[in-house]
């Protein structure tokens, strides 16, 4: 005869009112000898527009900077940044071809946004040419720039998923330099609106 008293189970029963648990994960670190710039949708467009798109000339130099130290490539920042229309195409393609061996996607090619780019920015270079109302001027301004912070947006959002930093919280906090430039581009974007609206009184 078995005289063993039968084992209690002694594990707590699940709590029918508790609330499921998801695991917390960390946000990403900063990617050491990433191939390209990361920075978070936020930050990108808050920079780009409050300065005045100032911040491409920063974000090329950046991107060819980062490819250069991480493959060894001979290729000069300061240039390729200065005269971005003629680099744009192999930088986003290289974009493109990183972002999609590391996500395993078939993510859209980034001609468009290329082209668009070099358009926006030949035809925003160029405005100074045609006289335009304040008003005009002013519109035609913000409609520029929101096409070429567009077109590299593009390709950025491909940048972090080649790094492994989709929403690019590695890079989401704005630093004191970044509020510097900011702070001078919404001066500059003062101005402009100021001499707009003093345009359009003196007409009418």
């Amino acid at each position: 005869m078995n005289l063993e008293k039968p084992q209690q189970n002694t594990a707590i029963p699940n709590n029918p009112y508790q609330a499921p648990t998801a695991e917390t994960l960390p946000p990403p670190l900063l990617v050491q000898n990433a191939p390209f710039y990361i920075v978070s949708k936020k930050k990108f467009f808050a920079l780009f527009i409050l300065t005045f798109s100032v911040y491409a000339l920063y974000w090329f130099w950046e991107n060819w900077s980062r490819w250069r130290d991480s493959t060894g490539e001979k290729v000069w920042p300061v240039a390729r940044a200065l005269f971005a229309i003629f680099f744009i195409h192999s930088l986003f393609d290289k974009m493109h071809t990183a972002a999609t061996a590391n996500s395993g996607q078939n993510l859209s090619k980034l001609t468009i946004p290329a082209t668009l780019y070099i358009i926006g920015e030949i035809a925003f270079n160029g405005m100074d040419n045609f006289e335009m109302i304040g008003m005009v001027y002013l519109a035609v301004t913000v409609v520029m720039i929101g096409i070429i912070a567009w077109s590299i947006w593009q390709a950025q959002h491909q940048a972090n998923i080649a790094t492994g930093d989709v929403e690019g919280l590695s890079n989401d906090k704005f630093t004191a330099a970044n509020y510097v430039w900011m702070v001078l581009g919404i001066l500059f974007w003062l101005l402009i609106i100021f001499g707009a609206l003093q345009s359009a009184t003196t007409i009418y």
